[in-house]
């Protein structure tokens, strides 16, 4: 399990990472309402820096009246690790006690 520190503590960012360094499963979630808009990166750890990565959002039922997406969602995206782990990814805009699911694989 892998949590992450963000700017904002009203973000919480945590993921696994399988063994290999070639999948993950990032849970970004909004705990509450925060003072800083728009939240700006988040940065995800624990990847294979030399491998990119496709990210896409497996959030279940992923129509939410309060989700408005950032330029490079829904996915397809590929990102190297180590841009993931130092730049991050533009945070989407989430409501209160909502979370996104994204799912990150690599070819190498």
């Amino acid at each position: 399990m892998i949590r992450l520190d963000q700017v904002d503590p009203e973000w919480d960012v945590h993921g696994v990472v399988s063994p290999s360094g070639d999948e993950a499963l990032f849970a970004v979630v909004c705990l509450g309402v925060s003072i800083i808009d728009p939240v700006g990166r988040l940065t995800l750890a624990g990847l294979d820096p030399e491998l990119s990565y496709s990210v896409e959002d497996i959030t279940p039922e992923a129509a939410d009246a309060g989700f408005r997406p950032p330029a490079w969602w829904p996915g397809g995206e590929r990102l190297r690790g180590s841009v993931l782990q130092e730049s991050g990814i533009h945070a989407p805009d989430l409501r209160p006690d909502r979370i996104r699911l994204l799912h990150l694989t690599s070819r190498a």
